[in-house]
């Protein structure tokens, strides 16, 4: 495995299918320590989807999804923050300060005049580089909330989808550029179709929440381009399909702007722009009824894409030679019962995934250049690190972070 440099552009090159050795299929993920409780500086509710960051001179560059309790206002910042650290320990971490990353929605936006795709949340799940000098992209969460008893909105239900914003100055400030993607019930079916069932069966006491999810970036090379492919979850209730993941890619060169994208139909890559026939490439089975959440990294060890996701019952792993067929799922953490939900699940190898302990006597990679400063990222794992999530206790009225430790084993 290596890594071009495009500008800022740190791309990926997975080997060919015949490169991949079998033996890498045979070693697994495993959480081999205790977890432990983690927090972002002041931030609740943290982390909120997906973690991102970069490796940059001194320390890195860290992007959580969360809330900041502003207490003189009494407000709340929510969606996504800025932290510069000089390491990943927990003590470093607790003592961050945050700076807002604000993409400009309203929580309290009940004007049913904007429908925008975003107007009631919007939290970064994915940063990458983009195209050009210091240029980044990052892929969010966008809800819209149609239901608004007595003019304010309720959380539930919502409309789910994704967004894109740009950023020229590291990562601090962005420009939304629109809704990558639609989800396949809004896509299918309308906007006011969709929001109009959610509503009408919230106010009969059942929960619609529906649409796409939970965005996970990498960029790499494919069938002669370099490409970012998004990996996300899609809830579809009302075409009756089950939450499973999806993908979908847009040249690099394009940023990733709207209307640049193709989704994987399940035999070949769509149209441009056609959002109605994506199929999924992870399904859930057995007791999981459920898959969310995907977290998507080039692992240098198992010379495979690395996939860790939400069930309904625990965090699961799969691996990909080519990114679109996966391996059956295997469980990684299950999660406590007792707990009103777990999730957004995200592995970080903060050396840029330098291949340590086990596996790395015949680990042929050129992993010298993962240790270039900017390219450690999101995008790349190694033979440990950690599992960073959220749960929601019974007791308590916010998620609570944690992490666990990872490492390569053998099976």
């Amino acid at each position: 495995m290596k890594l071009a440099t495009i500008g800022f552009i740190f791309l990926v090159l997975a080997p060919s299918p015949l490169a991949v050795r079998n033996h890498a299929a045979q070693r697994r993920v495993n959480i081999f320590g205790p977890v432990e409780p983690v927090t972002f500086g002041p931030l609740i509710n943290a982390p909120n989807g997906h973690i991102s960051f970069q490796k940059q001179p001194g320390g890195y560059r860290i992007w959580v999804p969360g809330r900041l309790k502003i207490a003189s206002l009494n407000i709340n910042d929510e969606g996504g923050f800025t932290f510069d650290v000089k390491d990943w320990s927990n003590n470093v971490l607790a003592q961050a300060q945050p700076t807002y990353m604000d993409l400009g929605h309203i929580a309290n936006n009940c004007d049913q005049n904007d429908t925008s795709f975003d107007r009631n949340y919007a939290a970064p799940n994915s940063v990458i580089p983009g195209v050009g000098d210091h240029k980044l992209l990052t892929f969010y969460d966008a809800e819209f909330h149609p239901y608004c008893p007595n003019g304010e909105p309720s959380g539930q239900p919502l409309l789910s989808s994704i967004g894109l914003a740009t950023s020229t100055d590291g990562g601090f400030t962005w420009i939304r550029q629109g809704q990558v993607i639609q989800g396949l019930d809004q896509a299918r079916k309308g906007f006011t179709f969709v929001t109009d069932k959610q509503v009408h069966e919230i106010q009969n006491g059942q929960r619609l929440d529906d649409g796409a999810s939970g965005p996970s970036a990498v960029v790499r090379e494919a069938d002669g381009g370099v490409y970012i492919y998004l990996y996300y979850a899609d809830r579809t209730p009302i075409t009756a399909g089950p939450d499973s993941i999806y993908v979908a890619r847009a040249l690099l060169t394009t940023d990733g702007m709207p209307g640049n994208w193709q989704q994987w139909d399940g035999t070949e890559w769509g149209a441009l722009g056609d959002q109605t026939s994506a199929e999924p490439i992870v399904v859930p089975s057995g007791s999981a009824t459920s898959d969310l959440q995907p977290h998507v990294s080039w692992n240098t060890v198992l010379h495979r894409w690395l996939m860790v996701f939400k069930t309904r019952v625990d965090f699961e792993v799969a691996t990909s030679v080519d990114g679109v067929t996966w391996s059956q799922p295997y469980s990684l953490l299950g999660f406590d019962p007792n707990d009103q939900e777990t999730g957004f699940p995200t592995l970080i190898t903060p050396n840029g995934g330098a291949c340590e302990g086990f596996g790395c006597e015949d680990d042929d990679d050129n992993l010298n250049s993962l240790h270039s400063e900017p390219k450690a990222s999101q995008q790349l794992t190694g033979a440990s690190g950690w599992l960073y999530y959220s749960s929601h206790p019974a007791n308590d009225p916010q998620y609570l972070g944690h992490r666990a430790p990872f490492r390569l084993s053998a099976d």
